[in-house]
């Protein structure tokens, strides 16, 4: 039996049991970056932002100094969001001259305001086949302005909807893993990790009632896993972390909670 053939009904017995092939191509994240900025959607903002989630951990030990930020859209997806134009203030439509002029002072002010950042992450869609084939169309142009602004881009990989119409979550990692592959960027596993959580605590409830918008522990989660990936570190230095604003969760929670974030993260990047 040649070697392709192998592989190909390898991956066909992998469908069959019903746990997806897709594999990411990025593996290293690089260096620590200093600056990240989220673009996103509600799943985003919930619980005071998970730029404070992020943040909290990273300030734990990893680097008091740095920077989070999110750009975050109600419903909003990868086609509505003029990531160039974040990373670049000279970009702004509103600077176009068809609008009039800017005192001369004020525009060089205001095109002086661009936020650097070492890391931008871009929440991809949990939805079907169409949503999907839109971000994989819009990936590309966004890719290619994050690293044009000297950051580098990555993906996050979010859980499904728990509501009957929702595609399947082997679906949507797939989909995200293939647009990620295809544009070189680092894709991030919190989907897996929250499938993973819901099995071990059932107790835990990691969405709320609407069954799309992530608890406090939730964002807990996602926030460990975005820190383990981009840090190549067990999540567990960050467990002094309570969680964001006024939602604290139990110390015991918490370190559940680090603990499968890092094993997700290490079985999906092989490390």
């Amino acid at each position: 039996m040649t070697k392709h053939r192998i592989v190909v009904f390898a991956a066909a017995a992998l469908f069959a049991a019903g746990v997806s092939a897709a594999a990411p191509l990025v593996t290293d994240p690089g260096p620590a970056p200093r600056s990240i900025l989220v673009v996103g959607n509600s799943y985003m903002y919930y619980n005071c932002g998970i730029n404070s989630y992020l943040g909290g951990m990273i300030r734990e030990k990893a680097d008091p100094k740095v920077k989070t930020r999110i750009a975050a859209i109600g419903r909003g997806n990868l086609s509505q969001y003029p990531i160039a134009e974040y990373l670049d203030n000279t970009r702004l439509r509103s600077h176009e001259k068809k609008w009039g002029a800017l005192d001369a002072k004020l525009l060089e002010a205001e095109e002086k305001k661009r936020e650097s950042y070492e890391a931008v992450l871009m929440q991809a869609s949990n939805r079907g086949r169409n949503d999907q084939a839109r971000d994989a169309h819009y990936m590309k142009a966004h890719a290619d302005a994050i690293r044009s602004s000297g950051a580098r881009p990555a993906l996050i990989l979010t859980w499904v909807q728990n509501r009957a119409n929702a595609p399947k979550f082997e679906t949507v990692l797939e989909a995200v893993t293939r647009t990620g592959n295809e544009n070189k960027m680092l894709v991030i596993p919190v989907g897996q990790a929250f499938n993973t959580a819901r099995a071990e605590l059932p107790d835990v409830a990691f969405l709320m009632p609407d069954n799309t918008h992530p608890t406090a522990a939730g964002s807990y989660l996602m926030g460990s896993v975005i820190y383990a990936s981009l840090y190549k570190r067990d999540p567990m230095d960050a467990a002094g972390f309570e969680g964001g604003c006024e939602k604290p969760l139990p110390q015991e929670l918490r370190k559940k909670l680090h603990a499968i974030a890092w094993k997700t993260v290490k079985s999906w990047y092989g490390w």
